[in-house]
């Protein structure tokens, strides 16, 4: 799904006209990160890179959680991973929407438990089941709402990294360091990637 899909518009988003997805590292892409494809999730595994750019592939909701669980992904990828493991229950719905609805709160607080303290997590899944509920009471497809908000949160994200990438940018000069105390993420990579432009 694209902005133009998300938004409505025929605009570019600010991460697309600038040319965010392509400065980002392999590991700070968001489809390396974690994807639903094909009734599965592929979770790019940190354990192993840099030396490897491998993935992880989850069917069940219980496989991602000992996913989260065992490190494959941090940062930003145990929500990304969580919310994409609900679609693996949208994905094939049952006709029942209570039946779906207590699944969805199943996974939910099963994903939750992997990480506690991830509070992004939390309110990303309380944000998709929220959503699943709005589309059942309407008789909407309940993964394509999901899985149309994963790209609208995904893309607002990174419009915001791109646009405070842009900011910093211009303050940095060529030689200065940058000290963080945690992995960058995009958000201080892009700086550096659009100050070297």
């Amino acid at each position: 799904m694209d902005s133009e899909t998300v938004t409505g518009s025929g605009s570019l988003s600010p991460a697309q006209q600038h040319g965010t997805y392509e400065l980002l590292p392999f590991v700070l892409d968001p489809k390396n990160i974690a994807r639903f494809d094909a009734g599965q999730v592929i979770i790019g595994d940190r354990r192993q890179y840099p030396f490897e750019q491998s993935f992880v592939t989850c069917r069940t909701v219980a496989e991602v959680a000992s996913a989260i669980e065992g490190m494959v992904t941090q940062g930003s990828g145990p929500w990304l991973a969580s919310v994409n493991a609900l679609r693996i229950l949208t994905s094939d719905s049952p006709d029942n929407p209570a039946t779906l609805m207590a699944d969805l709160q199943q996974a939910r607080d099963l994903l939750v438990s992997t990480r506690p303290t991830n509070t992004a997590m939390m309110q990303r899944l309380d944000q998709m089941l929220s959503i699943a509920k709005q589309a059942l009471a309407t008789n909407s497809d309940v993964d394509y709402a999901i899985a149309a908000s994963i790209d609208e949160v995904l893309l607002g994200i990174y419009d915001d990294y791109t646009l405070r990438a842009l900011a910093m940018a211009d303050l940095i000069d060529d030689g200065d360091g940058i000290l963080t105390n945690c992995f960058g993420e995009a958000g201080v990579l892009l700086s550096i990637a659009f100050a070297a432009r």
